[in-house]
């Protein structure tokens, strides 16, 4: 199914099922998170990189389980604005109050074509 119109417009409800259909999924998220040389490379280049994550605020678009969000919260950031278009956002909300870091990591749910951030960078 094409997501242009012979018009040439994008149907955004086309377009979002083809593109993020499976993020929103548990058993996709948990394929990333198995992938051990992938974990291992994204966790290295935050923790062996504190000094840049230290008092800043940090942007993850597509934060899926949110991973990547928590680690930054966990080296320092100020702030960290998780971005998730599927409501795998649900997921990382729950995992984000689960490490105890609902005061710095805020998940937003919402394409990030679509949300209005709460502060500039």
């Amino acid at each position: 199914m094409s997501s242009t119109a012979a018009n040439g417009a994008v149907d955004k409800g086309v377009d979002f099922a083809n593109y993020f259909c499976t993020y929103g999924f548990l058993y996709h998220q948990k394929e990333m998170l198995c992938d051990r040389v992938r974990m291992d490379a994204y966790y290295n280049a935050i923790f062996e990189n504190i000094h840049h994550f230290q008092g800043k605020t940090v942007l993850d678009v597509g934060t899926g389980s949110g991973i990547l969000a928590i680690w930054s919260a966990q080296a320092g950031a100020r702030k960290v604005y998780a971005v998730e278009a599927t409501k795998m956002a649900e997921h990382a909300r729950a995992l984000v109050k689960a490490n105890k870091l609902q005061d710095v990591v805020e998940v937003i749910e919402g394409s990030m074509e679509e949300v209005t951030l709460p502060e500039k960078g």
